[in-house]
């Protein structure tokens, strides 16, 4: 096997919700292992920060503000992604929010708020990115961040769990309608990870939490990053509609 195989060279790619966290540590190691990355975010000044990383290292990297349930301003985005980057060869959609509600407790408006984001808002994107993909015809992958609580239950995390069942279903759909353009799709389960989305969890409740999983601790972003740079690269051709957890032994211990 080539030592090159898991480097992405001169790869175009999009990763949405790179202003921090998994999105953050993506993007800038898709950028490490040779990617020109476009980052999304509505958090302007911190997807600014990203790129500065990705640029200080030697990297090219451009930003664009985005709300990706806007669908209007979806479409406008690939269209601008076509003409100035070229094409697209990688897609990362990791853009979400959550809530912290019991299921009893939930309102219409945190379920829409949810699902217009994490789901509509990533249908938006999933399509953009596979009609640009489909009509460049040289292949493609996708990967879509998900979540183990789309397989396990956790407490107050019910409309965020309920998004993330939805995006493993067009998953697969979207893995099965592809294939015959040569465009991989994947998804990638974190478990407990240490960023700014779990920071609604006081800091001893998340180490306690991680001291009980198998290997004892939460994850990092980096950690999920590898994962999903692994899925976009030529290591996993032979991959798709396949869910890759990545929980540090969380659903082992639930079995």
């Amino acid at each position: 096997m080539k030592s090159d195989i898991f480097r992405v060279d001169g790869k175009k790619a999009v990763v949405t919700g790179a202003s921090r966290g998994i999105g953050r540590a993506t993007a800038i190691a898709l950028a490490r292992q040779g990617a020109q990355v476009a980052l999304v975010s509505r958090d302007a000044g911190k997807m600014d920060e990203t790129a500065d990383i990705i640029r200080k290292a030697g990297s090219n990297a451009v930003a664009y503000c985005l709300d990706v349930s806007d669908e209007a301003k979806v479409c406008r985005f690939f269209e601008t992604i076509k003409e100035s980057m070229g094409g697209l060869d990688i897609f990362v959609n990791n853009a979400a929010v959550t809530t912290l509600k019991f299921a009893l407790d939930t309102t219409d408006e945190d379920m829409d708020r949810l699902f217009r984001i994490n789901f509509k808002g990533a249908m938006y994107c999933l399509q953009g990115a596979a009609n640009l993909m489909a009509s460049q015809n040289k292949g493609g992958a996708i990967v879509i961040v998900t979540s183990v609580n789309a397989i396990v239950p956790l407490p107050m995390q019910a409309m965020y769990s309920s998004t993330k069942c939805a995006l493993e279903g067009i998953m697969r759909c979207f893995a099965l309608e592809l294939a015959p353009y040569g465009i991989r799709v994947n998804s990638v389960a974190p478990g407990s990870i240490d960023t700014d989305m779990n920071s609604i969890y006081p800091r001893e409740v998340l180490d306690m939490f991680g001291q009980s999983l198998p290997l004892g601790r939460v994850g990092t972003p980096e950690e999920i990053a590898d994962v999903v740079c692994f899925a976009a690269s030529n290591a996993a051709r032979y991959m798709t509609g396949s869910t890759i957890v990545v929980d540090g032994g969380l659903l082992v211990r639930s079995a």
